[in-house]
């Protein structure tokens, strides 16, 4: 099994489990590289004994699953590094709530051997594309989790015009407009008031984000759907984002927005279930007096 370990410094907190982790990789003798990056952060705990293989660029993955150690932003990441190779990554969490994370450091440890032996499970996690006049984010214009259009740091309020297959929605003035998908929903959508989704309902989310009408609510269309936006700012430019990537466009702007051509391939541990992670990270059901 060939295993690259992708990653952002952590906290000393999982100084030991991440050894214990790498140890344990070794001994079921999976193939071992890094990601350069990662290397320099966390060199000192990586094995004297044992030189790793690095890879500085998504070109030089060679690999059948990748471990991601971080939060949400990391993982997300590593979806230009893969691209369409659809390699599977699986998110170990070592930042805060981590909903895309598929196990906890804590108990990464007992999945090690089952992912060394490829008894793992593969879910297939649309994506989001943004196609732009002046293609803004070259090409790689697709994500994971949303497309966001903000005010920029101004008082004045932008305005967004959207239409779903051609059929104006409507037009939303305030802080901005949020396109997420299904895996998106739990993360700035859900922030702005926006609904969660189970990732395999192939939706999209249009989340308005303090809207100056506060009768637009979130509305969830299938995501073969065509979003168009067109965007008028008295300030001529807003800012979009593509899930960690952010960037300034001038306006007025017309976006299209649609389900990218190919699909990213989530790991999860067997048996592993969407209603399991948002219990424990929402303590649904919990009796929050007792923690």
């Amino acid at each position: 099994m060939r295993i690259l370990l992708f990653g952002k410094k952590f906290d000393h907190y999982y100084d030991t489990v991440f050894c214990d982790i790498v140890a344990e990789l070794l001994k079921n003798g999976a193939d071992i590289s890094i990601f350069e990056s990662f290397e320099a952060d966390i060199k000192h705990l990586l094995p004297a004994e044992k030189s790793l293989k690095t890879v500085s660029s998504g070109a030089d993955i060679n690999a059948d699953i990748i471990l991601s150690f971080g939060g949400d932003g990391t993982l997300l990441d590593t979806v230009p590094l893969v691209g369409d190779s659809g390699i599977p990554v699986m998110g170990i969490n070592t930042g805060h709530l981590g909903f895309l994370s598929a196990t906890s450091a804590e108990d990464a440890l007992d999945t090690i051997d089952e992912i060394t032996r490829g008894r793992f499970s593969i879910q297939k996690r649309a994506m989001i594309r943004l196609e732009s006049p002046d293609n803004v984010f070259g090409n790689i214009n697709y994500g994971l989790n949303e497309i966001a259009v903000q005010r920029r740091d101004t008082g004045s309020l932008i305005t967004i015009t959207v239409s779903v297959d051609d059929t104006q929605l409507a037009t939303y003035r305030g802080d901005g407009l949020i396109v997420a998908t299904a895996t998106g929903s739990t993360a700035y959508s859900l922030s702005a008031g926006g609904p969660i989704v189970t990732p395999e309902t192939n939706s999209f989310i249009i989340t308005p984000i303090a809207a100056h009408n506060l009768t637009l609510r979130p509305v969830v269309i299938p995501d073969d759907s065509i979003v168009s936006i067109h965007v008028e700012s008295r300030q001529n430019a807003f800012a979009i984002s593509l899930d960690s990537r952010i960037t300034n466009i001038d306006a007025p702007q017309k976006l299209v927005i649609r389900r990218n051509d190919f699909d990213f391939n989530m790991a999860v541990p067997e048996n592993s279930h969407f209603f399991d992670t948002i219990r424990k990270k929402l303590l649904w059901g919990e009796d929050v007096r007792t923690r």
